[in-house]
């Protein structure tokens, strides 16, 4: 599959017009009234026909195939649906089975859940007999779209036999535990799975035994670590999965989530070469000039069981003084904030200072709690471990996506001072806690956080992935770097605050002015 930017461009923006034009219309009715409109197929629903006649069809100056993916899954991304992989993952997913776009005239693929559905249409395209766990109505429509019938199938059906599989399996996803039991049941030519990065170190009961079938029964071939720019606040990874050939083979990790160039907000794809020759193992390939290639690591499955099925790629060490990691919870306490209780009549009144969200500064900084919480009973002693501390880490672990992760480093506190309901109070203890400060903040802990975000009406980062959080162990020229760049900063902050106060005083000043005259 390869997407010229026009037909892209028209797909999307069809999908983004009659999203606009039709909000109070679910995502699920309008992709499909959608297909309907670019298939010229009528709908049975008398509901659904009158939708489908008051979308006016565009016409595309590519392929209408091409057309349809790129609506379908940009009407996914403005619905704000989480699970559903735009078009660059769909087109990535595209190339991985052998075959490439060169497809066997004897094809077969099986296509599971509406997620799966632009696969389903790039490959009825292109000849193969496709099966598709879906709507039934989806597939009549995404039939006429294709120009050739795609099968519809029961999702609790036996998998088709002999076929290349496409799936995405997510946390919570129903066909999470029983996929991997019905591929084995199955005989096939290949699979495809794309997942998140939380599932490629979740220690969750389903998703570990998932993990733990597909070594021990020696299929999982590949893993991909994606970059985050190519889904909409999911960072996204594929499993290639091959019938057992016998003795068991090294899983090669690839770390691809540096490989892609943004420009202008597009995601280039013309680097996908270098991720398919790591995936055919190719020995000897040539690589354009300053093509970046993803690193690479082959681990046996003896020892990815022993790295408790965590299939992230880890960094390969550069010598003596490489860096050493630890996870969040051996080096440091997790407090969760909670809401003050009520105060009952025989109790005494206590006030507390909460600090909130908008108490965190530009720079990171708290030097204020502003959330009076007065007539409140006395801490018991468990939970005086709450109160702050000079240099205790805050990190927003519930609300709005916006804020999710969000981290502040106390700078000075009162004796009364307590962290909101919405925050994780980090209070590091085998770690120096200003290094432990910048590294919530970085780029690398920032992407681990939203890979972990779950829930859809209040996105949070739950307790144990946060435990799970890789720290990397300084060593003393690096403590010392960043000790510096800290006390330089603290100054700018210093005089950031003394400026402001000046703002203030003469803002006052021009309202007395007004006032006396």
């Amino acid at each position: 599959m390869v997407f010229d930017d026009q037909t892209l461009t028209e797909g999307c923006a069809f999908a983004c017009e009659i999203s606009e034009n039709f909000k109070a219309v679910s995502a699920s009715d309008l992709k499909l009234a959608m297909l309907a409109v670019i298939g010229g197929v009528e709908l049975h629903s008398p509901r659904l026909e009158n939708l489908r006649r008051q979308i006016f069809p565009r016409k595309s100056s590519g392929s209408r195939v091409i057309f349809a993916i790129a609506a379908l899954c940009e009407l996914d991304r403005v619905r704000g649906e989480r699970q559903i992989p735009p078009a660059r993952v769909i087109d990535i997913m595209s190339h991985m089975q052998v075959f490439r776009e060169e497809l066997p005239q004897d094809a077969v693929v099986e296509c599971h859940g509406e997620s799966m559905l632009p696969l389903a249409l790039w490959f009825a395209s292109l000849g193969a007999r496709v099966h598709f766990t879906g709507g039934k109505t989806l597939a009549e429509c995404a039939s006429a779209v294709a120009g050739r019938e795609i099968f519809c199938e029961q999702p609790d059906a036996p998998f088709v036999l002999d076929a290349y599989h496409f799936a995405f399996l997510y946390k919570g996803n129903i066909s999470l535990s029983s996929f991997c039991r019905n591929l084995a049941r199955a005989s096939y030519h290949g699979a495809v799975i794309l997942t998140t990065w939380s599932f490629l170190n979740s220690t969750g009961p389903r998703e570990l035994k998932l993990k733990q079938e597909f070594l021990s029964s020696g299929v999982l071939r590949t893993v991909i670590q994606l970059p985050s720019g190519l889904m909409p606040r999911v960072l996204p990874a594929i499993l290639q999965l091959a019938p057992n050939a016998g003795k068991p083979a090294d899983v090669r990790l690839i770390d691809a989530k540096e490989w892609f160039v943004l420009d202008n907000g597009t995601v280039e794809v013309g680097y996908l070469r270098p991720i398919l020759n790591l995936v055919d193992r190719k020995k000897s390939w040539a690589v354009e000039p300053n093509t970046p290639v993803p690193p690479v690591e082959d681990v046996p499955q003896a020892e990815l069981v022993l790295r408790q099925c965590d299939l992230r790629p880890r960094k390969q060490d550069a010598g003596v003084n490489a860096e050493r990691f630890r996870r969040l919870d051996e080096c440091a306490v997790l407090i969760r904030g909670q809401m003050m209780p009520a105060r009952l009549p025989h109790q005494s009144a206590h006030s507390y200072q909460e600090v909130v969200l908008t108490d965190i500064d530009g720079t990171g900084f708290i030097h204020s709690a502003s959330r009076m919480v007065d007539n409140a009973p006395k801490l018991s002693r468990q939970r005086e471990l709450a109160l702050l501390r000079k240099h205790d880490i805050l990190l927003s672990g519930k609300g709005s996506l916006l804020s999710l992760g969000s981290v502040g480093i106390v700078m000075e506190s009162m004796p009364n001072w307590l962290p909101n309901q919405t925050f994780y109070l980090v209070r590091a203890e085998s770690v120096d806690p200003i290094w432990l400060f910048y590294f919530l903040r970085s780029k690398t802990a920032q992407d681990y956080l939203k890979a972990h975000t779950s829930g859809t009406t209040v996105p949070q980062i739950k307790v144990g992935d946060l435990y799970s959080l890789a720290v990397p162990m300084p060593d003393e020229r690096q403590l010392e770097e960043v000790r510096s760049l800290h006390a330089a900063m603290l100054k700018i902050a210093g005089k950031i605050r003394k400026l402001k106060e000046s703002h203030a005083q003469m803002l006052e000043q021009c309202e007395s002015v007004y006032a006396g005259s």
